[in-house]
């Protein structure tokens, strides 16, 4: 259903949250068949990168989306299977912008995507972290139509609801105010009370009083 589809959304970012503190997220929702755009920007200036990594995280196992080498000649471009045909490519590593456009969304698109670059450096290579990560979730197109029965069932349970707890209020408030106004005035005698009317030894008690004992106290129970 669509309220299912929205709380996954939601619990797909909360992890994400917990996750990531260090880049700057970007988040997008698509739906399945559908196009988006991730541009990939290198953090710093001065020099252009040699290489491109685009890698799908938050999946098992992580995924490497994209490799784009700097002269982007037959052998250094390499595309995951799952991303065939669904891959385009803008600009380049020589550009300030790079532009990565995934057609025909499916569900198990959702996750992580981070662009990584790879500079020269002495003595090995360097990578960086693009400006920008991005957290796709894709929503399923099925069942869309199917949901429009299910807003009065929801409205005749919450009415349910509603009215059951304000029968609950009002009988516990017709209780508050019955005690209130007629509080129990019965005052049980204490047993000494009861042993100075009757004479004779305390462990001896005559019919008279136990009768009166019984009467007095209704259905409390003196073990002697």
């Amino acid at each position: 259903s669509k309220t299912m589809k929205t709380s996954w959304y939601l619990i797909w970012i909360f992890i994400l949250t917990l996750m990531i503190t260090r880049q700057e997220v970007l988040y997008i929702k698509g739906s399945e068949g559908q196009s988006v755009d991730l541009s990939c920007t290198p953090e710093q200036t001065g020099g252009a990168p040699v290489s491109l990594y685009l890698t799908h995280r938050c999946v098992r196992p992580e995924r490497e989306v994209l490799f784009m080498a700097k002269d982007r000649s037959p052998g250094t471009v390499r595309v995951n299977r799952l991303y065939k045909d669904r891959l385009k490519v803008t600009g380049g590593l020589n550009s300030d912008l790079l532009n990565v456009t995934i057609a025909h969304l499916q569900r198990t698109d959702t996750g992580l995507y981070i662009c990584e670059f790879v500079y020269t450096a002495d003595p090995s290579d360097r990578t960086v972290s693009g400006s920008l990560e991005y957290f796709l979730f894709v929503e399923g197109t099925e069942s869309v139509c199917q949901c429009s029965s299910y807003p009065p069932l929801i409205y005749t349970i919450s009415a349910a609801a509603g009215l059951l707890l304000l029968v609950l209020i009002c009988l516990c408030a017709v209780e508050c105010v019955s005690s209130l106004i007629n509080p129990n005035l019965t005052t049980i005698p204490q047993p000494s009370m009861l042993m100075s009317k009757f004479k004779g030894s305390p462990h001896c008690y005559s019919r008279e009083l136990l009768q009166f004992i019984f009467q007095t106290h209704d259905e409390h129970c003196f073990h002697i």
